[in-house]
């Protein structure tokens, strides 16, 4: 199956390193608040609030790293043999993927769990869970996995993503995670990218495009409206005895509030980062260098921050905004730099998608 450009020029979106930039920052901000999030009995409904907004507004990160990879790798005008595109992805996500998965299970057991459990080890591969962020990066594989099977399909429309197809996918994925919410069970390692292929198609499907006044206005207007309506679901879910499952629900990324604001984010990025100041500011050396660590941020900041915390640093003691906020951008400073050190070694950068 053929699925190099047809041109010899390498395309790239201007706004993808915003996405990138600002999504690894939202990840952070996100397991900076995880710590204090069930602790909804034990610290102040005010301290709780801080960490609900700041987890709430930040959810959109995961959805578009997907639709990012969806706008990247779908293009059906991308003409590759299987083994040349499989290649070329695993050395973007399998080097990586292997490397950390061991790194973490070393580090949950001699850190964490202080013990080796096979049982453990077995099954958190199995489920894509050796460690709490890579999920991520078992869905990436399964997504690249049927990429140019995808191509094929969209080719065979003309390059059109129906709206349909990619509503009934983001559906499906609605009523998955309803269930998981609700039974007992999960997604495996290789089921994981099933939930995602309605982002990773609408990533595809909204890769260009400019919005006017009154549809930056809306776009705006729905990604407020959802994040309002995230915030509202956990606090009745605090308030009907302690449900957590339906808090956690609230913030997950297939909870109707996560797409809305995570497609009114993607369509805000991509118009404030795609001309004018935004465009030019894309074209620093500087913001490209940050763009291309932040698979290397992602895949570290979790053993940054649980070092530095056992250390005594880095520790959320106020649970004010400005308080989060602080921890996470000195976690992501850390690891960013920690990530360009590895870059400039060479065999370090395949472990970091380099």
């Amino acid at each position: 199956m053929q699925v190099e450009s047809k041109q010899t020029t390498t395309f790239r979106l201007m706004y993808g390193d915003a996405v990138r930039i600002l999504g690894s920052m939202a990840v952070v901000i996100i397991h900076v608040c995880a710590d204090g999030m069930p602790q909804y009995t034990t610290i102040p409904f005010t301290s709780w609030l801080n960490l609900l907004c700041l987890d709430s507004l930040s959810r959109w990160c995961v959805p578009i790293f997907i639709m990012l990879s969806g706008a990247l790798l779908l293009d059906p005008g991308k003409k590759q043999t299987l083994t040349e595109f499989y290649s070329k992805r695993f050395k973007r996500v399998g080097y990586p993927l292997i490397f950390w998965t061991v790194v973490y299970l070393i580090w949950d057991a001699y850190f964490i769990r202080h013990g080796i459990r096979l049982g453990h080890i077995s099954l958190s591969i199995l489920q894509g869970l050796p460690y709490y962020h890579l999920h991520f990066m078992f869905a990436l594989v399964g997504l690249y996995a049927v990429t140019p099977f995808l191509r094929e399909i969209l080719d065979n429309r003309n390059g059109r993503v129906s709206l349909q197809a990619i509503t009934i996918c983001l559906l499906m994925g609605v009523l998955n995670d309803i269930a998981l919410a609700r039974y007992s069970g999960g997604m495996t390692a290789t089921t994981l990218f099933v939930q995602y292929i309605g982002f990773f198609l609408a990533g595809y499907r909204l890769r260009q495009g400019r919005l006017n006044r009154r549809q930056i206005a809306a776009a705006l207007t729905g990604f407020i409206i959802s994040v309002g309506l995230t915030m509202v679901w956990a606090v009745y879910g605090l308030h009907q005895h302690y449900r957590y499952s339906m808090i956690s629900w609230s913030l997950d990324y297939l909870s109707p509030m996560t797409i809305t604001s995570s497609i009114t984010m993607w369509l805000l990025l991509r118009h404030f980062f795609s001309e004018g100041a935004g465009k030019r500011l894309m074209t620093q050396q500087w913001i490209i260098n940050c763009g291309r660590a932040t698979l290397g941020i992602y895949l570290i900041h979790p053993l940054i921050k649980e070092i530095l915390q056992n250390q005594g640093f880095c520790q959320v003691s106020t649970y004010s905004l400005a308080d989060i906020l602080s921890v996470s951008l000195t976690i992501w400073m850390i690891s960013l730099v920690c990530t360009i050190a590895m870059l400039k070694v060479k065999p370090m950068r395949l472990f970091i998608g380099g």
